[in-house]
């Protein structure tokens, strides 16, 4: 049977997809006539905006795009946030870089330190766990070549043989045969008269105080006490003004000295018997050092002398002793 016929022609059906002519229909539809998101079932306006927008737009953020490109392309990013520690870059430890509160910047043990501080300024305060480890110079200087103990000798210094105990010796006040001193250095000091005994007169021998010896029974006696910085005596003498001229002239003098704490006379000494000439008012000066041979620092000392006859006659002044 033919169906255009004796039967109605069946219907193909729609000729495009129903969710194409639905869409086309909603957009066919004019000003007021849309469906709008407020008509749509469990859709609010949280859930629609501009597919490309800004990250300021988000609610729980300040950030912005820009500042998020900064954070993330290797822009420095100093404004934008701080750092108060760094780990190392396998994670350990964590923190290897650290500074705290107080400004204090600390590296820890592992790995050793600082190899490199590159253009850095240090500030009051650098504490390291471990080594600081300098490849090159600071400021020019060969660091490692001079690499030494904290606690160390003085005899490891290259410029000089001292030792540190030669160094106590010379600041402790102990006695020394370290060093010596220059001619420029020497010491001196004068000690007149300080007693006579018979017939010897205190006086003057012109403008000078003396003591006048005018026989052998005459004495005159001179009593002192050796400084603490004498080492050895330089030079010591009798100052005398004779008062007659005498070839063969003659003093005899004697010494008794000690420390304190031993015998007066632990040193007794003498010179006797040696002639000198002499003129008058001419000063004489007698070497009194052999009498003073085992002389130290504190020696207490007391010394006489006389003449041996009238013909002696002779003013004396006193000790005049210089020493090192």
């Amino acid at each position: 049977m033919a169906v255009g016929k004796y039967l109605p022609e069946a219907n193909p059906g729609p000729t495009e997809d129903v969710a194409v002519t639905i869409k086309n229909i909603l957009e066919g539809l004019g000003g007021g006539s849309q469906l709008s998101h407020d008509q749509l079932d469990d859709v609010s306006a949280d859930d629609h905006h501009t597919q490309s927008h800004g990250l300021d737009s988000h609610s729980d953020t300040t950030g912005t795009g820009a500042e998020l490109d900064t954070l993330t392309d290797n822009s420095m990013a100093d404004t934008l946030h701080r750092h108060s520690e760094l780990s190392a870059s396998d994670g350990t430890p964590d923190a290897v870089v650290s500074v705290d509160s107080d400004g204090i910047l600390y590296a820890d043990a592992a790995p050793l330190g600082f190899d490199i501080l590159y253009s850095g300024v240090i500030g009051t305060h650098l504490t390291v766990g471990n080594d600081i480890i300098v490849g090159g110079t600071v400021d020019g200087v060969d660091i490692a070549a001079r690499d030494h103990a904290e606690s160390h000798s003085v005899a490891s210094h290259n410029d000089t043989t001292a030792t540190g105990a030669e160094l106590d010796e010379l600041t402790d006040a102990s006695e020394t045969t370290l060093h010596s001193h220059a001619a420029g250095a020497t010491k001196e000091f004068f000690i007149p008269v300080s007693a006579y005994a018979v017939g010897g007169a205190l006086g003057s021998h012109g403008d000078f105080p003396a003591m006048a010896l005018l026989a052998s029974t005459d004495y005159a006696y001179f009593v002192f006490v050796v400084p603490l910085d004498f080492n050895s005596i330089t030079e010591a003498v009798l100052e005398t003004i004779p008062i007659l001229t005498s070839i063969g002239a003659r003093i005899d003098i004697w010494s008794d000295y000690a420390a304190e704490g031993q015998a007066y006379n632990t040193h007794s000494e003498e010179q006797v018997a040696t002639t000198h000439d002499q003129t008058t008012n001419i000063i004489y000066e007698k070497d009194i050092s052999p009498i003073l041979s085992a002389l130290v620092a504190g020696d207490i000392v007391g010394i006489k002398a006389k003449i041996d006859s009238v013909s002696d006659q002779v003013s004396m002044l006193g000790i005049r002793l210089k020493y090192s």
